[in-house]
């Protein structure tokens, strides 16, 4: 499809069994551009669904799962290595490049300053043939999910990601810290 520069085009994207996805997109004389687009499909997969996830829940425990799929071909990886540094939770995808971890939780309802948060928790997702994904500033709630999909890029090396809430940054942090 050719466009004319200069102008934002809207696009929605749809497919039968998946949500539609709507963005505008601009155009720019001389660059070409390679979009990806993840639909969600409009049934979770079983692993995601509330009566698969709920009856898994305990108190004091935080259940972290997803999957981990290839960044390029966007197909599942198995035999990846998850694990919470801090609470040492470890979990291996299945062949569907799903995990499930249960993690101990503190209730942090009733914290109100930064000093007074336990330690934040750091999740690395490692596979042969992949760059080594870490994910930091994690807080686990008891009796609730948190559902983590990763998109593993092939290669070596790290890619990092930052998941702290910005009222619990370090102020020399925010500074260094691109706008959303």
């Amino acid at each position: 499809m050719r466009l004319d520069p200069g102008f934002d085009y809207g696009f929605i994207i749809s497919a039968p069994g998946y949500k539609p996805m709507g963005f505008n997109y601009p155009v720019t004389l001389g660059y070409v551009t390679h979009v990806n687009i993840n639909l969600d499909p409009v049934v979770p997969p079983q692993e995601l669904r509330d009566s698969t996830v709920t009856p898994k829940l305990r108190a004091g425990m935080e259940l972290d799962h997803g999957f981990i799929s290839d960044a390029i071909t966007h197909r599942p990886i198995a035999h990846v290595e998850v694990r919470l540094k801090q609470s040492g939770a470890a979990a291996t995808t299945n062949s569907r490049g799903y995990f499930q971890m249960m993690t101990p939780a503190q209730d942090l309802s009733k914290l109100r300053r930064a000093e007074d948060y336990p330690p934040s928790d750091t999740l690395t997702a490692d596979a042969t043939g992949y760059k080594t994904y870490i994910l930091t500033g994690l807080w686990h709630d008891p009796r609730s999910w948190r559902t983590i999909n990763i998109e593993l890029t092939p290669g070596t090396g790290v890619v990092r990601e930052d998941d702290t809430p910005v009222p619990l940054m370090p102020q020399e942090s925010l500074r260094k810290r691109p706008a959303p």
